[in-house]
């Protein structure tokens, strides 16, 4: 076997792990590194680091990320560059060199320092947002000119030399260009930077009439909730201070399969956590705190049962448990965190023309878990009452990290302006009609809150453990199946059942569900409500029948849908 020259699509890569060679034949590199491919023979490739050019050697393919590459063979030297964009190679080679930079300050203690890291982050999130391809034109135009300015503020603040650009921005080729354009080029842009201004002429951003709708696309980017048994986190937007008892849904929940071992057995888990809250109006959000709301709800008996860690890492132990349908939605705990502030900003900037780096870690927002008791509810203002403070020192940093970026206009209107965030990801609607209904938009959900009930102890000797069923029937006495949501990601179910409380007399729930019925069987239709006491014995559990039911018609003796207020129902009493 002999080497024989590497293809043009082979001759560019990336070094994706150190090596440090086995014989004086081989080139040592780092992890960055970028290569120059000459030859190839089985597993090895021949060629030369392009940071020292001047030493050439053998050097593994395993090595090695192949990436796409322009071949360049005018001159009288073979040149490979990447194919990427101007503005991703220039950024590539500025924190190239500022990384030598950073050390150099580090170590001098300079006070340029945390600025020169602040702004290799604030470029490195852009250069990512760049490479994604997710971007459209004019967002990507915005984008490339933040990069510029980033370059040439700090390039003048470190005394560095200053990048030469046209009026595009684009970095200026000596070769190709006369002694007195450079000259004027240059002159032209120190002047720019001595008022405070960007070299790259930048576009203004008139103020211009937005969308009445808003949308909030909702990220996770971790979860850190000790639960022993599997668990269920609903996420939504609620309007009013829950510290005062007055908060109020304002979208759908977003919900969460959550389980003891975490997403440790499928690390892509977190990138598929999306949700975009839709359809909210300007004046929602700018007359009311917006706070983001969640519940924990374990799926299990009534009392905590410790699982064998052994079965626990096994993957059993709870294999009956995960097959039957008979568990306990019991109340874990709830998360909160209040987003006003943040969507207030947020909107002035998308306003403004700022693109937003949602993407960075510095702009990850927490939100606090805060533990539910056994026998305790999920009370939010009795429950903030009680715990306090909400810092994560506090709660051992249990909660949510998570990243909100601000869109004007509805889910429909993003699509048609090719913004790829919003594709595939699950959507939460507000509760309710958007302010604008466009011909053709079909919207037929009725959305039923479970408020609170109040309930005798009968011939029991302590108060129930009541869980409510609440089901859709025809007129014809049949259950009507597939047109019940618990909410985004969750349905379409048969049934909704409520959360379980001990031992509480007058339980308030508080929990929102969605009705999703064809226009010609609403007026056929009822819930069906069904009230059941849920024993601690197991066995005793299983033999416990409703004891009472409630019912209310969908549509109203005039002919109208059930009107959208408070309804107090006759519960009665089922006799076996």
């Amino acid at each position: 076997m002999s080497w024989k020259p590497a293809r043009d699509r082979e001759k560019y890569g990336v070094a994706i792990y150190n090596y440090s060679g086995i014989s004086d034949s081989c080139i040592k590199l780092n992890v960055g590194d970028t290569v120059h491919i000459q030859e190839e023979l089985d597993g090895w490739f021949f060629g030369y680091s392009l940071q020292n050019s001047a030493t050439r050697g053998v050097f593994p393919k395993t090595f090695i990320q192949i990436r796409e590459c322009i071949v360049d063979k005018t001159g009288p030297v073979e040149v490979v560059s990447p194919r990427l964009p101007p503005i991703v190679q220039e950024v590539t080679a500025v924190l190239r060199e500022w990384g030598i930079l950073l050390r150099k300050l580090y170590l001098e203690r300079d006070k340029n320092f945390d600025f020169l890291k602040e702004t290799m982050l604030e470029l490195h999130a852009m250069r990512r947002k760049v490479l994604s391809g997710k971007l459209p034109v004019d967002e990507l135009k915005k984008i490339k000119q933040g990069i510029t300015r980033r370059i040439d503020q700090l390039n003048a603040k470190l005394g560095l030399d200053l990048v030469v650009r046209d009026e595009s921005g684009n970095i200026l080729n000596p070769a190709i260009t006369s002694a007195v354009k450079l000259f004027r080029y240059h002159l032209d842009a120190s002047e720019k930077l001595s008022k405070g201004e960007s070299s790259t002429p930048e576009e203004g951003h008139p103020r211009r009439k937005p969308h009445l709708s808003w949308t909030i696309l909702f990220s996770i980017k971790n979860i850190i909730i000790k639960v022993p048994e599997d668990t269920e986190i609903s996420l939504g937007l609620y309007i009013g201070d829950p510290r005062e008892g007055r908060e109020q849904p304002l979208t759908e929940s977003f919900i969460i399969p959550w389980t003891d071992v975490g997403y440790t057995h499928d690390l892509t888990f977190l990138d598929e956590l999306k949700c975009l809250f839709t359809d909210l109006n300007t004046h929602t959000l700018d007359s009311n705190q917006v706070w983001l709301i969640g519940t924990v709800i374990r799926h299990g008996c009534m009392a905590v049962k410790e699982m064998d860690p052994r079965k626990s890492m096994a993957g059993q132990g709870k294999k009956a448990l995960l097959t039957t349908s008979d568990f306990l939605r019991r109340p874990y705990g709830i998360i909160i965190t209040d987003l006003t502030e943040q969507i207030r900003k947020k909107k002035e900037a998308v306003l403004s023309g700022v693109p937003q780096m949602d993407d960075d870690n510095k702009n990850q927002l927490f939100a606090s878990l805060f533990l539910c008791g056994e026998k305790e509810t999920l009370d939010l203002k009795k429950l903030l009452s009680v715990r306090g403070d909400t810092t994560k020192e506090k709660m051992g940093f249990q909660g949510i990290w998570f990243t909100i970026q601000v869109m004007n206009g509805d889910v429909k209107q993003l699509k048609e302006g090719n913004y790829l965030e919003v594709r595939e990801v699950p959507v939460a609607y507000r509760l309710g009609l958007s302010d604008v209904i466009m011909p053709g938009d079909v919207r037929n959900d009725l959305y039923v809150t479970l408020q609170s009930g109040e309930f005798s102890r009968g011939s029991k000797t302590s108060d129930r453990n009541v869980e409510v069923t609440a089901r859709v029937w025809d007129d014809r006495g049949k259950c009507v199946p597939g047109v019940i949501y618990q909410g985004c990601r969750k349905g379409p179910l048969d049934e909704y059942r409520s959360v379980t409380y001990h031992h509480e007399p007058k339980p308030r729930w508080a929990e929102t569900f969605k009705i999703a019925l064809p226009v010609e069987e609403f007026k056929k239709a009822h819930i069906k409500f069904t009230f059941r006491h849920r024993s601690t014995n197991d066995a005793k559990d299983k033999s416990e029948k409703p004891f009472a039911m409630a019912f209310v018609k969908l549509i109203q003796k005039n002919g109208t849908t059930l009107q959208n207020t408070d309804h107090d129902l006759i519960v009665y009493k089922v006799r076996l």
